[in-house]
């Protein structure tokens, strides 16, 4: 039994709407929101867990301070925090944090600033986030958090010129965005981006996952966010959006697959895509190949499994680890593509 605040089946409602958790757990999803499914493992079996949050959500959270009118997504966000609370799962809002300074270390003191207040409201009151939450408030006032020095945060922020993997995510988007302008059928453009991702570059699961949805029948709005047409430097935010929904995926691997067994660690995000994609790729790690995509595809593009996985399972001439894989074939490479998409 879990003793839960008065309303609590609102946020439970609001979150089972919303479907914003992504995990690998085995368990139905009105399950996800049951906060007495995590204390139960907390308690049995000393699990630990962290939700990592995208840009939108996070966003949403700390907009909870303003003073003006809120917007119901915003109480919707709050939502989680709560529940996270009950819950006992520890909120990481790193990458959101990142994404906004997005190596431009001019923006790293308005980042500081809303890191800060995002520790303030997750370290508010439950009883004042249901408030905010039941619409009985407007605005969450914030008590100044001692957890962090803004300098020390500053510093630790823009300590790394760039992200671990950030770079070749970058390149696979490139090469996806110049692939997906070709003149080319679909089956054409799948066979060519994944030639490319196995001589040339390098295999990436959640980034097979994007292409076999882009360049099918599957495709879902908003997948490239590159528009030609535009100028060199929206050009570039556009790519670096899309980059940033890549490793957002591309880091919920890393950490499943290199966790301790003690931690777990659930996604939230706002963008249908990447949980569409996220799900996909989880399920396709669990089964080991590429069978559960065929759910998703029409019947006569079920070829199209077929033909990446002879792709993938080769190993001739490959430069992946060669000695020609160097960071400055890679810089090479990210030179070429964006000669072609940026000028």
């Amino acid at each position: 039994m879990v003793e839960v605040p008065q309303g609590f089946n609102v946020v439970q409602d609001t979150l089972l709407k919303q479907d914003w958790i992504i995990s690998s757990f085995d368990i139905e999803k009105a399950e996800l929101y049951n906060p007495a499914n995590y204390l139960y493992k907390k308690m049995s079996d000393g699990l630990t867990y962290k939700l990592y949050l995208d840009r939108n959500i996070f966003s949403f959270i700390i907009s909870a301070a303003n003073k003006k009118k809120p917007k119901q997504i915003y109480r919707d966000a709050i939502s989680l925090v709560a529940f996270c609370q009950v819950a006992e799962i520890l909120i990481e809002p790193d990458f959101a944090v990142y994404e906004k300074i997005n190596y431009y270390k001019h923006t790293a003191d308005e980042a500081v600033e809303e890191l800060l207040t995002f520790y303030e409201i997750d370290n508010s009151k439950n009883d004042i986030l249901m408030k905010y939450i039941l619409h009985e408030i407007d605005s969450i006032d914030l008590i100044p958090s001692n957890r962090c020095d803004s300098k020390e945060l500053k510093d630790k922020l823009t300590k790394y010129e760039w992200l671990a993997e950030w770079k070749s995510l970058y390149l696979i988007v490139l090469n996806l965005v110049d692939i997906n302008y070709q003149n080319i059928n679909r089956e054409t453009k799948i066979t060519s981006f994944f030639n490319w991702m196995v001589k040339e570059f390098r295999l990436s699961l959640v980034s097979t996952v994007y292409a076999i949805f882009l360049f099918s029948s599957r495709r879902m709005k908003q997948m490239i966010k590159f528009k030609p047409n535009d100028e060199r430097d929206k050009k570039i935010l556009q790519l670096r959006n899309m980059t940033w929904d890549l490793y957002f995926m591309n880091r919920y691997f890393r950490l499943w697959l290199n966790k301790d067994e003690k931690a777990e660690f659930i996604f939230a995000s706002d963008d249908s895509n990447v949980r569409e994609i996220l799900r996909a790729a989880i399920l396709i790690q669990k089964s080991e190949s590429l069978n559960p995509l065929k759910q998703y595809l029409h019947p006569n593009e079920e070829k199209y499994l077929n033909n990446i996985e002879t792709l993938i399972s080769s190993t001739d001439n490959r430069v992946y680890g060669s000695n020609k894989w160097t960071p400055e074939y890679r810089e090479k490479l990210i030179k070429e593509k964006e000669n072609v998409l940026l000028n």
